[in-house]
């Protein structure tokens, strides 16, 4: 678990992890063997994603104003060319909220058996399963001139409030299987023979729903 550097609610980060990897010879010729990786991870970033952020950030200059004294978001008085709207990044960082859940599992089991004539036969099959939860809200982000109390909208009523949940849905298998010999002659001289054939099935789900201006019945 950890927090990120960014103020406000969207700098959360928590992640568990479990992993197994095992094998058992069973016989002289056969080994068969188990793998298991999966996490669930649970974070958060400022309603306009974390990259959206710094580049916001990043365009601020030291003229801006924080927070006013009554609580509102400052909007500097002055303009300056191409800079008609001014990114207020406390009032970004602190807005709307971007939450999601993931949670992913990859598995496999294979077997190894030894044929006569040294010819060993090798197969695999996995699982990879990814479900996710997205929830995006962004409300409508006003800032106050500090000169004259103006109140002006930094993001445009059409697109805001807004709020978003994506579900994801991913499953992926793979089946493998192998014929491989190796022999050695004189010595110093090495030949390896490979056949087989793979199965790889890629399923991909997902479903978004989003509903804009929803408190003012726009």
């Amino acid at each position: 678990n950890r927090d990120g550097i960014i103020i406000g609610p969207g700098n959360k980060d928590q992640k568990y992890s479990i992993g197994l990897n095992s094998s058992l010879q069973v016989s002289k010729r056969l080994r068969v063997g188990l793998t298991l990786d999966g996490y669930y991870r649970y974070y958060t970033e400022p309603g306009y994603t974390t990259n959206s952020f710094w580049q916001y950030l990043m365009r601020a200059l030291p003229i801006e104003n924080d927070t006013l004294a009554d609580g509102n978001y400052g909007y500097p008085y002055l303009r300056v060319p191409g800079r008609n709207n001014w990114e207020q990044p406390r009032m970004i960082a602190e807005g709307g909220s971007y939450t999601k859940y993931v949670q992913r599992f990859v598995a496999s089991i294979f077997a190894d058996y030894t044929l006569p004539w040294d010819i060993t036969y090798n197969i695999k099959f996995g699982v990879d399963k990814y479900d996710g939860i997205l929830k995006v809200f962004i409300p409508q982000m006003v800032k106050e001139q500090a000169k004259t109390g103006t109140m002006y909208n930094w993001n445009s009523p059409t697109t805001a409030p807004r709020a978003q949940n994506t579900d994801y849905n991913d499953l992926n298998l793979h089946f493998y299987n192998t014929l491989h010999w190796h022999h050695t002659f004189a010595e110093d001289h090495h030949l390896q023979v490979m056949a087989g054939a793979s199965y790889d099935r890629y399923s991909t789900g997902q479903f978004m729903a989003e509903m804009t201006g929803y408190l003012d019945a726009t």
